[in-house]
């Protein structure tokens, strides 16, 4: 984000928390990000999403080899979201 650019007022994770009745691949993500996996590899994410920024998420998908189509979606989310 440039300096310029206005951060928006609620974070990336609080927002994305708030997709997921959406039908598209923002909500896919969204819901497949705040769901309960089972992996046991994470802490619970639904109570740390309002505190997660763009780094945290992108590292959380990283993190959990999230595949190519999750990260486009992440993409979009991320445009959405600062309204690019």
């Amino acid at each position: 984000m440039e300096e310029n650019e206005m951060q928006p007022a609620v974070s990336f994770g609080a927002w994305l928390a708030l997709q997921t009745n959406r039908h598209d691949p923002v909500g896919d993500l969204a819901r497949d990000f705040l769901g309960d996996d089972g992996c046991g590899r994470c802490s619970d994410i639904t109570e740390e999403a309002p505190f997660m920024g763009v780094e945290d998420v992108a590292a959380t998908l990283t993190e959990h080899r999230a595949s190519q189509p999750a990260f486009d979606a992440f993409n979009m989310a991320c445009a959405e979201w600062t309204g690019r």
